[in-house]
């Protein structure tokens, strides 16, 4: 049994810390302060980022599209290609 819902009787819990001593608000508290203290570098590459990674994508589905409906090309082999950018792109971000 994963959970049971008490029809009758009560519930009593005892508190032992306040809200912002517990370990979750410690890692909050921790993330935060490290956002704050991101490099200007580290700052850019998240910026670059967001517009990197979409335009990758777009740039995929152009190479898929592209010499298939407007050239007449085989699709399967234009697809192929653009999976083999996508991987590319992956292997390089990691």
């Amino acid at each position: 049994m994963l959970g049971q819902l008490i029809m009758r009787g009560f519930l009593e819990i005892k508190v032992t810390k306040k809200s912002d001593e517990t370990i979750l608000s410690k890692i909050v508290r921790l993330v935060e302060e490290a956002q704050r203290m991101k490099s200007l570098t580290e700052r850019f590459i998240d910026k670059f980022s967001k517009y990197y990674t979409p335009s990758v994508i777009l740039l995929a589905m152009c190479v898929v599209v592209i010499p298939t409906f407007i050239f007449g090309l085989s699709f399967s082999e234009w697809f192929y290609k653009a999976l083999v950018l996508l991987v590319v792109y992956r292997a390089h971000a990691h």
